[in-house]
Protein backbone atom coordinates (compact mmCIF):
# COMPACT_ATOMS: atom_id res chain seq x y z
CA UNK A 1 0.00 0.00 0.00
CA UNK A 2 1.33 3.43 -0.92
CA UNK A 3 1.53 6.02 1.84
CA UNK A 4 -0.95 8.86 1.37
CA UNK A 5 0.33 12.37 1.99
CA UNK A 6 -0.84 15.98 1.56
CA UNK A 7 -1.09 16.88 -2.13
CA UNK A 8 -1.79 13.32 -3.31
CA UNK A 9 -4.72 12.48 -5.56
CA UNK A 10 -6.92 9.78 -4.00
CA UNK A 11 -10.29 8.12 -4.33
CA UNK A 12 -12.47 6.13 -1.99
CA UNK A 13 -11.73 2.42 -2.50
CA UNK A 14 -15.41 1.72 -3.26
CA UNK A 15 -15.45 4.32 -6.07
CA UNK A 16 -16.21 7.97 -6.62
CA UNK A 17 -14.44 11.07 -7.84
CA UNK A 18 -10.74 11.83 -7.62
CA UNK A 19 -9.91 14.08 -4.67
CA UNK A 20 -6.86 16.01 -3.46
CA UNK A 21 -5.61 15.52 0.10
CA UNK A 22 -5.31 18.90 1.84
CA UNK A 23 -4.62 17.75 5.41
CA UNK A 24 -3.91 14.58 7.38
CA UNK A 25 -4.61 14.33 11.10
CA UNK A 26 -5.36 11.51 13.54
CA UNK A 27 -5.71 8.84 10.84
CA UNK A 28 -8.06 10.96 8.70
CA UNK A 29 -7.52 12.87 5.47
CA UNK A 30 -9.33 16.06 4.57
CA UNK A 31 -9.99 15.88 0.85
CA UNK A 32 -11.07 18.50 -1.70
CA UNK A 33 -12.84 17.96 -5.02
CA UNK A 34 -14.91 19.86 -7.55
CA UNK A 35 -18.45 18.78 -8.38
CA UNK A 36 -20.14 18.94 -11.78
CA UNK A 37 -21.14 22.58 -11.17
CA UNK A 38 -17.48 23.47 -10.38
CA UNK A 39 -18.32 23.94 -6.70
CA UNK A 40 -15.52 23.02 -4.32
CA UNK A 41 -16.38 20.33 -1.79
CA UNK A 42 -14.48 19.11 1.25
CA UNK A 43 -14.89 16.19 3.63
CA UNK A 44 -12.85 13.99 5.96
CA UNK A 45 -12.20 10.33 5.24
CA UNK A 46 -10.42 7.67 7.30
CA UNK A 47 -7.12 6.90 5.55
CA UNK A 48 -8.03 3.20 5.55
CA UNK A 49 -10.86 3.78 3.02
CA UNK A 50 -8.72 5.79 0.56
CA UNK A 51 -6.35 4.66 -2.16
CA UNK A 52 -3.70 6.76 -3.86
CA UNK A 53 -4.16 7.22 -7.60
CA UNK A 54 -1.34 5.77 -9.66
CA UNK A 55 -1.51 7.69 -12.94
CA UNK A 56 0.65 5.04 -14.63
CA UNK A 57 -2.02 2.39 -13.93
CA UNK A 58 -5.23 4.47 -13.68
CA UNK A 59 -6.79 6.17 -16.70
CA UNK A 60 -7.30 9.91 -16.21
CA UNK A 61 -10.64 10.96 -14.78
CA UNK A 62 -12.91 12.38 -17.51
CA UNK A 63 -13.54 16.12 -17.38
CA UNK A 64 -16.84 17.27 -15.95
CA UNK A 65 -17.27 20.12 -18.41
Amino acid sequence: MKEIKVGDTVKVKSGGVFMTVSEISNGNATCLWMDQKQKQNSDQWPLIVLEKIDYDAEPPMPSMG
